[in-house]
């Protein structure tokens, strides 16, 4: 076996701050919903995200040309502009899932 595989490897990692991101792309939340609002459980009933996503960002591949109200953690910007011109609109959650757990623990103390 190789040293480099036998030795132990130490330094730095970032795994307890990432962010665990689900992106959709427009063009199949267009294919999938015909008009009103999409949220994140709608996304989860259509099999777009994974039952697990807690943040979801919506990006602007596809052909688009609904009028959707769209609610996600994160919109890029071709996705907006796409969705604007359609007539739709982007609903920003501003409260991450994290923050909102924290804020509701000292509550039930």
């Amino acid at each position: 076996m190789v040293m480099s595989c036998r030795i132990l490897k130490r330094g730095f990692t970032n795994w307890r701050f990432t962010k665990d991101v689900s992106a959709v792309n427009l063009g199949d939340v267009g294919a999938r919903f015909e008009s009103g609002e999409v949220t994140i459980e709608a996304l989860k009933e259509k099999g777009l995200i994974p039952r697990t996503a807690e943040l979801v960002k919506i990006l602007g591949d596809g052909q688009f040309s609904k009028k959707l109200t769209i609610v996600a953690h994160y919109f890029s910007k071709s996705a907006k502009d796409k969705l604007e011109k359609a007539g739709g609109t982007a609903r920003v959650i501003e409260h991450l899932p994290s923050e909102a757990s924290k804020e509701a623990a000292p509550a039930a103390q």
